[in-house]
């Protein structure tokens, strides 16, 4: 059976509050859980959280499902993983899956940072960049393997 929607909590409530004259009465529970096709117990904690909120002064509303606010995975502080990465040297960090192995989180963690622009990418040039001279010479190098009578490119075999 799925959970209990507030409005249907409320429902519920108001039909025991229906039957019941100076408390209720034997069996009113056992009827309102078969026609609501919900366990006597599931019925009773409603009923007793209901008058445990009316003691305390709320008789508005009938008790809310606590589901809303307690479900789901719980967020992990960002900053903290941003703090736990950066605690680390870069060499230890030069991709995602090292940089995740030694801070201790998830690839996953490291990527959604990534992405949140909460850690920034850093990339370093692998060749350097090449001088005016030195980009005229390999030019040449390169068209000195053209043949400019057939147009056929010979291959360089390296």
């Amino acid at each position: 059976m799925p959970n209990l929607t507030d409005n249907e909590r409320r429902q519920i409530i108001d039909g025991l509050l229906e039957r019941s004259l100076n408390g209720v009465h034997r069996g009113a529970l056992s009827e309102v859980a078969k026609s609501w096709k919900r366990r006597r117990s599931t019925i009773t904690e409603l009923w007793h959280s209901y008058h445990v909120a009316r003691k305390g002064g709320d008789t508005s509303n009938a008790p809310k499902s606590k589901i809303k606010k307690n479900s789901g995975r719980k967020r992990v502080n960002r900053e903290e993983m941003c703090a736990k990465l950066k605690a680390f040297p870069l060499e230890d960090r030069q991709d995602i899956r090292h940089a995740a192995r030694a801070a201790g989180v998830s690839r996953y963690m490291v990527a959604a940072l990534l992405r949140q622009g909460l850690l920034k990418r850093c990339t370093g040039c692998i060749k350097p960049a090449l001088s005016d001279d030195n980009e005229l010479r390999r030019v040449e190098y390169a068209l000195s393997y053209l043949d400019d009578a057939s147009r056929v490119f010979v291959p360089m075999l390296d």
